[in-house]
């Protein structure tokens, strides 16, 4: 069962710490495809999973996020279930945002390359991943989903409009 499978991701996740998809996969008997969609869900229920590519990335908890590690209860069951909405954005940050990223997501949300730090993060919805990212001004770039890159300029559009002298 779908729930089962969402809970045992999640205690594999708070057991282990950072696991990546294939690891998930072939515990669970799944493709990556359908890990993929789960942490997605376990997302959309409001627990913050985040993730990152490359050498000692993977799939982890929010930094500062904890669960309770007794057993689910029904009501828990319930909201992985519902799926209730989230948003994943990835995006492109300037280097000078790191200490920012750092203290509000921790070290292991994002890899830092050569022409930027790189985060994937799920929202709770489209508005709260819009507040969070115009907050950086031009220290961002999203990259993906492309409905909230016309969104983003479309209220920078708006915004040059209102302060236009």
């Amino acid at each position: 069962m779908k729930t089962d499978r969402l809970i045992g991701i999640i205690t594999t996740i708070q057991q282990k710490g950072t696991v990546t998809a294939p690891y998930l996969a072939e515990k669970f008997g799944v493709s990556r495809r359908t890990i993929n969609r789960d942490i997605e869900d376990i997302c959309k229920a409001g627990i913050p999973l985040l993730t990152k590519q490359g050498a000692g990335g993977g799939v982890f908890l929010a930094p500062n996020f904890t669960l309770s590690s007794t057993a689910f209860e029904q009501k828990d069951t319930d909201l992985l279930s519902a799926e209730v909405g989230s948003y994943t954005v990835f995006a492109v940050f300037d280097f000078s945002a790191e200490s920012r990223l750092e203290a509000e997501l921790g070290p292991k949300a994002y890899e830092r390359k050569k022409d930027g730090i790189y985060l994937g993060c799920g929202f709770s919805s489209q508005e709260d991943a819009l507040r969070w990212l115009l907050s950086f001004g031009d220290k961002v770039l999203v990259t993906s989903p492309p409905e909230m890159v016309k969104k983003i300029k479309s209220t920078i559009k708006k915004m040059k409009k209102r302060y236009k002298t």
